[in-house]
């Protein structure tokens, strides 16, 4: 009887953290989701000339990205990991692009 509680009291710690694991997963892609997202927007604008516009957008896509970047430094899950981390370092290669495009050349 107390090795069956113990069991079911282990599979909800499992459940609960395997439930944890995805919203984790889940926020990390909707945060670079919404950089990469932001980026369009600023390419967008920059075609425009719109560098006001585009200054605002890039700070949200790197605020983003530095938001993502805290949460995958503790993430424990190495498959998850390396997919998100490649899809972050995409992200930085992108705002790296814009940001170089949108200076003036002197």
């Amino acid at each position: 009887m107390l090795g069956s509680l113990h069991l079911r009291r282990m599979d909800k710690r499992e459940r609960l953290r395997s439930a944890s694991l995805r919203q984790q997963i889940a926020f990390l892609d909707a945060e670079l989701d919404t950089a990469l997202l932001f980026l369009e927007l600023a390419e967008a604008e920059l075609a425009m000339n719109n560098f006001g516009r585009v200054d605002e957008l890039m700070g949200k896509a790197v605020d983003a990205r530095n938001t993502a970047a805290n949460f995958l430094a503790d993430f424990d899950d190495q498959d998850q990991r390396d997919r998100l981390k490649e899809k972050y370092e995409a992200l930085a290669r992108s705002i790296g692009d814009i940001q170089r495009r949108s200076r003036p050349i002197s």
